[in-house]
C-alpha cells in the first residue's frame, strides 16, 4: 500500500536502515483529524489494525467500543500508532502505549495490535521493524516489549523468535461469567 501525496508524512523516529529502505515512523494525534469531511487515511490503517490484531476480547460486541476507545486513547497521547514502510509502501500498521507492573515498576512497552496491509513483506523488513521499535523501547526506559500471540499465528511466532523473543509464559485466563448460549 503506498502512502498517498495527500497524507502528512509521519514523523520518522528511526532513519532507514542500513539498505536505506526500511523505516519506523510515529503517527500524532493530529494525523487522526478528519480533513475536509473525509476520514483520515492514517486512521484507516490504524483502525483495521487494531480490528485485525487486538488483544482478545471476550464479547464480539465490544468491538465499536473498542476503536472508539482506542481513537480517545490515541489523541490524548496514550496510545501511540506506528507505521513501518519498505521502499515507499507501507507495510506494518501498529499501536502501542507504555504500561508498568506496579509491584516491580518495571516499564513495558506493550504492542497493542500489529498488522500488515500488504499480504507480501519481506521477512527481512519485518525483523527490521521490530528492532526499531525494541530499541525505541529501550531509550524510552522500557525494560521488555510485550505482546499478545495467537499460538496459532505461526508467522508471528516466528517473527518473535528470531526478535529473540522469550515465548515461554502463557496468558491464562479465566472467565467470570459463563459464556453465552449460540442460538
Amino acid at each position: 500500500m503506498t502512502m498517498p501525496e495527500t497524507a502528512r508524512q509521519p514523523d520518522l523516529v528511526h532513519a532507514p536502515s542500513e539498505n536505506g529502505s526500511t523505516s519506523l515512523h510515529r503517527l500524532l494525534p493530529t494525523d487522526f483529524a478528519n480533513v475536509q469531511g473525509r476520514e483520515s487515511y492514517w486512521w484507516t490503517l490504524v483502525r483495521e489494525s487494531i480490528l485485525r490484531s487486538h488483544p482478545p476480547i471476550e464479547d464480539p460486541k465490544q468491538h465499536h467500543w473498542l476503536v472508539v476507545s482506542a481513537l480517545a486513547a490515541l489523541l490524548a497521547g496514550y496510545l501511540t500508532a506506528w507505521i513501518g514502510t519498505d521502499r515507499g509502501k507501507v507495510l506494518v500498521v501498529g499501536t502501542t502505549l507504555f504500561t508498568e507492573e506496579p509491584l516491580t515498576r518495571t516499564r513495558n512497552l506493550l504492542v497493542y495490535s500489529m498488522w500488515g496491509p500488504e499480504k507480501a513483506g519481506s521477512r527481512k523488513a519485518w525483523d527490521r521493524f521490530i528492532a526499531q521499535l525494541v530499541q525505541y523501547a529501550g531509550d524510552m526506559g522500557a525494560a521488555n516489549v510485550i505482546g499478545y500471540i495467537d499460538e496459532t499465528n505461526a508467522p508471528a511466532l516466528a517473527l518473535a523468535r528470531r526478535a529473540g523473543g522469550d515465548l515461554v509464559h502463557r496468558l491464562a485466563k479465566f472467565p467470570t461469567r459463563p459464556p453465552e448460549a449460540k442460538p
